[in-house]
């Protein structure tokens, strides 16, 4: 189900795209570093921090983030990211984890995005 706030982060990533040299042959880019940012809340933890992490590569409909692998996910988890859109709003996008690759370290995740809410200021 597509929401209007999920409609607007992907209207102003596909603005953000048309201005972006690296994104000519591909619908997925990694992100200028005002967005390269985010942070992570699981869903089923009570956490209120969040986890902060790095998004190496983002689309209107997901997004590849490393997190530190202390942290455990399950591929199905629903979780929250909490990112710019590069126009100065702020979004709160839920997904669910689609795919893990995991070294001692890092961990990299693929999350689909099923809803997105712009964060008042």
């Amino acid at each position: 189900m597509v929401t209007d706030d999920l409609e607007r982060f992907q209207n102003a990533f596909r603005r953000l795209e048309e201005r972006l040299l690296e994104a000519s042959r591909s619908d997925r880019f990694k992100p200028p570093t005002g967005l390269a940012t985010a942070r992570l809340h699981q869903e089923s933890i009570n956490a209120s921090e969040g986890v902060l992490g790095e998004v190496l590569d983002m689309s209107a409909d997901g997004m590849k983030i490393a997190i530190e692998a202390s942290h455990e996910l399950a591929v199905g988890q629903h979780c929250s990211v909490v990112v710019g859109d590069g126009e100065g709003e702020t979004y709160d996008l839920r997904g669910t984890v689609r795919w893990i690759e995991a070294t001692s370290y890092i961990s990299v995740i693929g999350l689909s995005l099923d809803s997105a809410h712009r964060i008042e200021a």
